[in-house]
């Protein structure tokens, strides 16, 4: 009888110690949601990978908007010749977090530049630039020499 009564009792200990180690494992590697503004309008936001309390990589994904994610923009004034607008836009690639929490990266097409800069001050709050030069299509119409250099900054 003591040994079946050892048996339950040992049994759900080690259920309860496996469930805490777990959620340990979750903790030192989970992925966090960002959610920020931009200087002079705009919002920006991403999903980074922390690995025992520092970013590692802001996260990419291959699946289209509004699925998908990677570091977005939406609503970020630009300046062009013919007048002001804003743009959106996204990168659907990983970007790794180097020394210091700071990551870059920029992409040209065949209309402009875009390039995003930030530094992950802790674990929950970055900042940085996002900086675009080029052409823009607005009402079917492409506005070429178009520039935004906006700073940002999110939480998680």
């Amino acid at each position: 009888m003591i040994r079946t009564r050892n048996r339950r009792i040992v049994g759900p200990a080690v259920l309860v110690s496996l469930a805490v180690l777990a959620l340990a494992a979750v903790a030192l590697a989970a992925n966090r949601g960002f959610k920020g503004k931009v200087e002079k309008g705009g919002k920006v936001d991403f999903k980074a990978k922390v690995k025992k309390g520092k970013v590692v990589q802001v996260i990419g994904s291959a699946k289209p908007l509004p699925f998908g994610h990677g570091f977005r923009w939406n609503n970020v004034p630009a300046k062009c010749p013919k007048g002001k607008l804003t743009i959106s836009g996204h990168f659907n690639f990983p970007m790794n977090v180097g020394p210091g929490g700071k990551f870059k990266k920029s992409v040209s097409t065949s209309t402009g530049k875009t390039t995003v800069s930030g530094t992950f001050s802790s674990a929950s709050k970055a900042s940085g630039k996002l900086k675009f030069n080029g052409g823009v299509y607005h009402d079917g119409e492409l506005w070429t020499g178009c520039v935004t250099n906006a700073k940002w900054s999110a939480k998680h």
